[in-house]
């Protein structure tokens, strides 16, 4: 394949031969001179370009633009058009000789047609050529240590307001939404406005135009900082797995400054996306901009689009409070837009109006001002149709310049009432002339002229819907409408876009049958012409609109979600059983680490529609028809490439996801008929959760250590050992059946020290040696945060009941840290030899306790830190105390002492109630049962005791543990006990009575 430079050597070269044709043409042919000249003039200006990329290819620093993708497309396209000009030129039939004469005579041989449309392709290909130009001499301006630690930052560059992605996006025109960008314009630049002003309006009415029109104001003024523009089922869009790096990402461009805050925030991290949610905002973004001086700038403007097409509602809520700390930037007028659907504020509980919020509802707007501007932007864009039409074609088709003159656009106006999305969409139906001519096109909209708000999305859907079936007989009618079902049926139920190579693939249908279905229909999806391009929806109404039960029976275009998921489900498992297999990508070696593995080469080996049925084909199956797949079927295919389903889910680095589709197809399909399946689905959750971490890390142990230490009596060995390789051999031999332990948590570096249950049991904490706080997700064994500023190994961690809050411990400090994102908001020095008793939170949130000195217990509020009440704990010899604890009811203090007793303090009265003895050696870790019934003690005996705190005695022992306990908790709802040992091992055990 030639190279980048090459193509633009060539495309020089060829641009001034077509130049050369042209003004030999231009002699004879004078008829045409007008559009000889401009033709000339467009190819004179993209060989200017072309040559300015030519000589940046040369410069020592072209590789990034010699590699740039947008540049290479440009440059090939412009290629193809001038060869095609050349051939045209050259050996047209139109060049004729008078030989009576000897003169010869040339007769232009392109219609102005053809030169309109490559006029537009030149221009498209210069526009294209320059901006990615552009986009590299910006590069190149850019610091190196600013360049690597963008390049550190992963981006969804297609969230950028600016990006390629959003280029097609329309901005607000002039004299439009006048009053509604004052009223932003004056929030930005009030002293005492709230942080953040959301916009909220019914699909449809504009948002993202707004933010678009915000964020280039606030670009062009020099005060915007971020934007990211949220796209439901778009892998970097829809969800916030990119979000806090794409807006650190854009920050470091803008804001040099901040380089070297963000550089030493993530220096010594592994990698960025290793960091929680949280601890990317406060370490990224926040504690950046709180450090920086930049008397250059006094606001900061950072844009938050389509918040409601953000998947997963906790991260949203979390998104929102954080925004709230944004208040403590001092050196910054900060401000943040955010936009979404009006019910996206009641879900999250934001619609009473924080001190931080300012709510807006865009549909609430006079009716008068809408009309307005709505019929301002119909105007213009109508007049826009008109002359790109009339420019195409001759003059006796010419529309009228008041074309369709004031009765019509006064109908569309009314049309639209409020949907700037029927408006838009309209205007592309018009202009595409796929379709036919502006003015049949109007004839078919205005067929659906009425007020109410559903024939409004009639009026905005049906008529490029309609063109589907144009001049065909009832039975080509019956084929057209069950291609369009399964080509756009599926892409409007996707979970995530794909492209038409990869979408045909899935379908099983032919790449032509899918464009033929997308041709006329370029004004309701986004058709790239790159065909590795996913396929996307203009906008969700569409996907509303077509799958709206109201019109089952009544619309021949609608879609049954329930059966098109239950065919998408079929083509998933298709897909999967012909290409799953076992080292899908060729690593051959079990122990092969995946981080080995160049993206370039999972990629070839897992091609879009196999990731897409490995992700989500249990979801599809889920919304289907239930009669639609066989319960043999689905254990048919587990039985056969279960490992490597996983495999392929690990490669793509989404190893989680197996568990939790696993999970949910255990408690969906749980009265099945198929026994085989129902004992696949039982255990195939445990496998995966005591796998998890080497499954993420060594996909290929699958197939041997991971199935080899599998259960002798398990339906996972039965099935799948045959696949091990015959040179394990086992010492000693595995365990017949599962046993009571779910899994292990690894990934501290050190010993583990302490472990809490959040009261809801859905997360665990654990200290450690290592100077870390680890939270996990029970349910899964992921670490899903981790909190790092401890300087020594850290004793103790605590949540508050309310969940709000986690106390940890170290020998110098007390830190307590928001939860749901890990800010901290208190470090409490310790003073005192009194190193070994942890923190506690009381059960309303509001109070902790830890001990001062070796006799004496403070009780601190949380929010100021303030010493409220003190315990005194008799102190002799070896009974100082270790450990203190709240019991559930907040009325009783439990302490751990070194003379191997347990004592039960009244609060009120700072009385000793009981005294537990009895114990063989030093007890390590205490935990209440929630009824107040029970005591758990694990001691340095490795043995785990179960007291009764009423009379003092000992309940039957658990299991002996191999380890000597560290750390042990009962769980909230009184079931499971977990207890660290010293080898930094979990074990949970269950408790059906009180008896373990």
């Amino acid at each position: 394949m030639e190279g980048v430079g090459a193509v633009a050597n060539v495309v020089v070269n060829l641009s001034v031969k077509v130049a050369t044709l042209c003004s030999q043409y231009a002699e004879d042919a004078r008829s045409a001179r007008s559009d000889i000249e401009e033709l000339r003039d467009e190819v004179t200006t993209l060989r200017r370009a072309a040559k300015s990329a030519r000589r940046l290819i040369k410069d020592q620093h072209g590789a990034s633009l010699e590699a740039s993708r947008d540049m290479e497309d440009a440059l090939r396209e412009s290629l193809n058009v001038l060869r095609k000009l050349v051939e045209s030129l050259q050996y047209s039939t139109g060049r004729r000789f008078m030989r009576l004469f000897r003169i010869r005579v040339l007769r232009w041989p392109l219609k102005r047609r053809d030169v309109n449309q490559k006029i537009k392709r030149i221009r498209r290909c210069t526009k294209r050529i320059n901006l990615a130009l552009q986009v590299y001499q910006t590069y190149t301006m850019v610091s190196m240590e600013q360049r690597m630690l963008m390049h550190m930052l992963p981006t969804a560059l297609g969230a950028l307001y600016d990006s390629r992605e959003e280029e097609d996006g329309a901005t607000c025109l002039t004299g439009t939404r006048v009053e509604l960008l004052r009223d932003i314009d004056d929030w930005v630049n009030s002293r005492k406005a709230p942080t953040v002003f959301w916009l909220n309006g019914m699909a449809g009415t504009g948002k993202s135009t707004i933010s678009r029109t915000f964020a280039a104001t606030a670009a062009m003024h020099r005060y915007l900082g971020a934007t990211f523009f949220f796209k439901r089922g778009e892998i970097d869009r829809g969800n916030m797995s990119r979000f806090y790096t794409t807006i650190a990402y854009q920050l470091v461009r803008s804001m040099p400054d901040l380089v070297p805050h963000i550089r030493a925030a993530i220096d010594g991290t592994h990698s960025v996306t290793e960091m929680s949610a949280d601890k990317q905002f406060e370490k990224l973004i926040l504690q950046p901009l709180m450090r920086v001086r930049n008397r250059n700038r006094t606001t900061l403007a950072i844009v938050v689009d389509g918040l409601d097409e953000c998947d997963g509602h906790d991260d949203v809520r979390r998104l929102i409070t954080l925004l709230s700390d944004f208040k403590d930037v001092k050196n910054f007028r900060i401000r943040v837009l955010i936009t979404s659907r009006t019910e996206l504020p009641i879900r999250l509980g934001n619609h009473d109006g924080r001190d931080h919020h300012r709510n807006f509802v865009l549909h609430e707007i006079s009716e008068t001002v809408v009309e307005h501007d709505v019929e301002i932007f119909l105007k213009f864009r109508l007049d826009q149709i008109r002359r790109n039409y009339n420019r195409s074609v001759s003059r006796d088709r010419h529309l009228p310049k008041d074309w369709p003159g004031p009765r019509d656009t006064a109908t569309l106006v009314r049309m639209a009432g409020p949907l700037f999305i029927f408006a838009t969409t309209v205007c592309r139906f018009l202009s595409d002339r796929r379709c036919g001519n502006p003015r049949e096109q109007l004839r078919k909209v205005l067929k659906y002229r009425t007020r109410s708000q559903e024939a409004k999305m009639e009026a905005t859907y049906l008529p490029p819907l309609e063109q589907q079936l144009a001049g065909l007989s009832n039975s080509g009618k019956g084929q057209v409408l069950d291609d369009f079902r399964t080509v756009v049926g599926t892409i409007v139920l996707l979970e995530t876009p794909l492209s038409a190579p990869a979408l045909a693939h899935l379908l099983d249908v032919r790449e032509d049958t899918v464009h033929a279905r997308l041709d006329v229909l370029h004004s309701v999806l986004n058709v790239p012409q790159s065909p590795d391009s996913p396929i996307r929806l203009l906008h969700l109404s569409f996907r509303d609109f077509l799958t709206d039960p109201e019109r089952k029976g009544t619309d021949e275009f609608w879609v049954d979600e329930k059966y098109w998921n239950g065919h998408i489900t079929s083509c998933c498992l298709r897909i999967m059983n012909d290409a799953l297999e076992e080292d899908i990508c060729g690593q051959v070696h079990p122990g092969a680490d995946r981080s080995s593995l160049r993206r370039g080469q999972v990629d070839s080996s897992i091609p879009p529609e196999l990731k897409y049925a490995c992700r989500f084909w249990a979801h599809h199956m889920q919304n289907a028809e239930r009669s639609f797949y066989r319960d043999q079927e689905i254990y048919n295919f587990l039985s056969s490439h279960f490992l490597h389903w996983i495999e392929v889910l690990s490669l793509i680095e989404r190893p989680a996801e197996s568990y939790h589709i696993s999970k949910s197809l255990q408690v969906f399909l749980h009265n099945t008929p198929c026994s085989e399946l129902g004992q696949l689905l039982k255990e195939a959750p445990s496998f995966i959760q005591r796998n998890l971490a080497i499954i993420e890390s060594h996909p290929l142990q699958l197939y041997s250590s991971l199935l080899s230490i599998t259960p002798e009596n398990s339906v996972m060995r039965r099935l799948f050992w045959g696949e091990g390789p015959s040179w394990v051999s086992l010492v000693p031999a595995p365990d017949s059946h599962w046993g009571q332990v779910q899994y292990t948590l690894e990934g501290h570096k050190g010993t583990v020290n302490a472990v809490a249950f959040s009261p809801d049991s859905s997360l665990l904490a654990s200290a450690s040696s290592d100077h870390n706080v680890r939270i996990w997700r029970v349910e899964t064994g992921e670490c899903i945060r981790e909190f790092q500023r401890h300087k020594r190994p850290v004793r103790d961690v605590k949540f508050s009941p309310d969940s709000a809050l986690i106390a940890s411990k170290c020998d110098e400090s007390i830190r307590i840290w928001k939860s749901d994102t890990g800010i901290q908001l208190e470090n409490l020095a310790i003073h005192g030899n009194h190193r070994e008793c942890p923190v506690e939170f009381s059960p309303d949130s509001k109070l902790h306790l830890h001990s001062e000195s070796d006799d004496t217990v403070l009780v601190r509020w949380v929010e100021t830190g303030e010493v409220v009440q003190s315990i005194t704990t008799p102190y002799s010899g070896r009974s100082r105390a270790t450990l203190t604890q709240f019991s559930p009811d907040g009325a009783i203090l439990g302490s751990i002492h070194e003379d191997k007793t347990v004592k039960i303090w009244e609060i009120a009265t700072g009385n000793c109630l009981h005294i537990l003895s009895g114990f063989a050696s030093e007890v390590k870790a205490m935990s209440f049962s929630p009824d107040m019934r029970l005591v758990a003690s694990g001691s340095a005996d490795k043995m785990v005791h179960i007291c009764s705190i009423s009379s003092g005695s000992n309940l039957p022992l658990s299991d002996e543990s191999r380890h000597p306990i560290q750390a042990m908790v009962l769980s909230p709802d009184g079931s499971v006990v977990a207890s660290f040992s010293a080898n930094r091992e979990l074990a949970l055990w269950r408790i059906d009575t009180g008896v373990c």
